[in-house]
């Protein structure tokens, strides 16, 4: 049973990478697997901040304010920085803030539970490693409330063999940011272009054009696009437009039609 929720939820972690709005059902997933209440998976890189996000499950957003407070992260630091020092990647840690609540009350520990852990009702935690460098972090986590039991070492292993995915999930994001990056900048050169370019898809339909077709667009009706999206010219040129179009596509075995233009 528990070898068939892991796989579940190693499929549904790849699924994210690919569609990061279904990162909440990873989390849920991860909550009850685990015998959590509460989940988060988070990465910052100050060098490239479009990489970063935070996932959580059922962490209110005045939790999350809470944790934000800068004296906050100053104390979770000073505090669980250490924990992580000798750890690589992939590695995970088991805490627990339970006794926090009893030390005097000018500790770093009885004010990171006034200010923390109450708040957010949690008293565990078990996390994983996924990347570390002088600039950038990223971590998952799942917590468990005051009530609950500490995380065991079976919970531990459980993260360890998830950490391998969410690393390779993380690096496929890196790479789907860095592709709709570049996508964007490509696009931002076109549109600098002193002539007229028409992206078109495989369907015949327009996916892109850059400035000067946009007015051609608007103020002629040489040019025009139908409901779904399709280029339409005056019916005299529309055959030689679809000519041009294949060809383009290379679903014309002419290739030696004249360049087409305006």
């Amino acid at each position: 049973m528990l070898a068939e929720q892991e796989n579940k939820v190693i499929g549904m972690i790849y699924e994210a990478a690919l569609n990061p709005a279904l990162w909440p059902d990873v989390l849920m997933e991860v909550i009850d697997f685990t015998g959590s209440t509460t989940a988060i998976f988070t990465a910052t890189d100050q060098l490239s901040p479009n990489y970063d996000f935070v996932f959580t499950h059922n962490i209110p957003p005045e939790s999350m304010r809470a944790y934000q407070d800068e004296q906050v992260k100053v104390l979770d630091m000073r505090l669980h920085a250490p924990y992580w020092a000798e750890k690589a990647l992939g590695d995970t840690v088991l805490n627990t803030f339970a006794h926090y609540a009893a030390m005097p009350v000018e500790t770093d520990e009885f004010l990171f539970y006034e200010k923390c852990a109450k708040p957010t009702n949690v008293s565990h935690v078990a996390a994983v490693l996924l990347e570390r460098s002088a600039y950038s972090w990223a971590v998952f986590a799942v917590h468990r409330s005051p009530q609950l039991d500490e995380y065991s070492e079976q919970e531990e292993k459980i993260l360890k063999r998830l950490g391998v995915h969410l690393r390779r999930a993380l690096q496929i994001y890196r790479q789907i940011t860095i592709l709709q990056e570049d996508k964007k900048n490509i696009y931002q050169v076109l549109d600098r272009f002193k002539i007229g370019v028409i992206l078109i898809n495989q369907d015949y339909r327009l996916s892109y054009a850059n400035t000067i077709v946009k007015k051609v667009f608007e103020h002629s009706s040489i040019l025009e696009l139908d409901k779904n999206n399709s280029l339409k010219t005056l019916k005299k040129f529309q055959e030689k437009l679809n000519q041009l179009i294949r060809s383009a596509l290379f679903e014309n075995d002419d290739l030696n039609n004249e360049s087409g233009g305006y």
